[in-house]
């Protein structure tokens, strides 16, 4: 993996009002290939790290690059290498579903598996794009934007040419992953986007975010308000995507089995700050959950807090339950050691949901 990072966010804090900030010194590297998730109650920073990285909000301290570069002050050149799906979406209703991705092949260019892999035979598109566009040839794989005319009644603008940019010439738009997910979604053409459903506007917007293959994909609560079956299809796709290469993926989620199933990472966000950023694979090992009796004066609760060893110590009942970074076979010697507590059962870290209401739950 390469040691520079695709994605840096160096102490960064952004508020909304003065005194409150949603993000307080917060830092976030991501090294290309990594998929990880972002954990964190509502309200806890997520959508708003999501605008900082596209740019659309400007860090009132430290510093935000992607691919080297600021996204506020070159925000074309990061861009064109992401892909994002928003968790407020906002797609133009008035557009069919196939001017809306005719309106992306514009800014992208196509692609041909063929040319970039010479030796691999290309499956051939599905009939959702056969008709629409052409093939490259195999010693040029990367199109211009078509010169056919979009239909007066889509109404979609030449945004290639109307916003003075050049379409971004590698690797350009994936007409065969287009198709797979045209396919995969059941995605009818003729369709109005504001005719859709929540689940398949944002099954649209996947589409749009995915087929010309970027480099980074946001994907901001991508589970929010479908349907079991619509999140299941939306993180198959997405994970069909991460088998095809090196893309990294930062998505934000409350769906703790979601982040299961598709992070090799995962990032909790409390409070502004990240309580957790681990490999999912080693948080048994890396975390001790121990639990001893609460004391009157809550002079353990207090000695626990100022620990920096303590990730987050609750009264549960007539206990204090303490989220240890240390492994379990040394969380008694520890607690014995530095504050004195010799009636503490320690154990492995729970599972990831569990984890999650240790950290960010309430008192009890």
């Amino acid at each position: 993996m390469n040691d520079q990072p695709l994605l840096d966010v160096q102490r960064v804090t952004f508020a909304y009002q003065r005194g409150a900030p949603v993000l307080h010194d917060f830092s976030l590297r991501l090294a290309p290939g990594e998929v990880v998730g972002l954990l964190g109650r509502n309200g806890a920073g997520k959508s708003t790290l999501m605008h900082l990285l596209m740019g659309l909000l400007h860090p009132q301290s430290g510093t935000v690059t992607l691919f080297g570069a600021d996204p506020v002050r070159e925000p074309v050149a990061v861009k064109r290498r992401i892909g994002y799906v928003p968790d407020d979406l906002d797609l133009p209703a008035h557009l069919s579903i196939d001017a809306l991705l005719r309106l992306h092949r514009e800014l992208f260019g196509t692609w041909d598996a063929r040319a970039a892999n010479p030796r691999g035979a290309p499956k051939s598109p599905g009939p959702a794009v056969r008709d629409s566009a052409k093939f490259a040839t195999p010693e040029q794989h990367w199109n211009p934007p078509t010169t056919q005319p979009i239909a007066a009644h889509d109404s979609a603008p030449r945004v290639s040419a109307g916003l003075g940019l050049r379409p971004n010439r590698g690797p350009g738009w994936d007409l065969e992953l287009e198709a797979e997910l045209r396919q995969r979604f059941r995605l009818s053409g003729a369709r109005r986007v504001g005719s859709l459903s929540k689940g398949e506007a944002r099954q649209v917007a996947l589409t749009c975010a995915m087929a010309h293959r970027p480099e980074l994909l946001l994907l901001d609560e991508p589970g929010s308000n479908i349907d079991p079956a619509m999140r299941r299809e939306f993180l198959e796709a997405t994970l069909s995507l991460l088998k095809r290469g090196d893309t990294t993926v930062l998505f934000s989620s409350h769906h703790v089995h979601d982040v299961e199933r598709i992070a090799d990472r995962v990032v909790l966000l409390d409070g502004g700050r990240a309580l957790l950023d681990a490999p999912l694979d080693t948080l048994k090992e890396a975390l001790c959950l121990a639990v001893l009796t609460a004391d009157g004066p809550g002079a353990r609760a207090v000695a626990l807090h100022s620990d920096p060893l303590c990730l987050r110590v609750r009264k549960r009942g007539e206990a204090l339950h303490a989220l240890l970074r240390v492994a379990p076979a040394q969380g008694r010697a520890h607690l014995r050691d530095r504050h004195g507590i010799d009636d503490a059962t320690c154990g492995p870290a729970p599972a990831l949901e569990e984890l999650f209401v240790e950290l960010v739950g309430r008192e009890s």
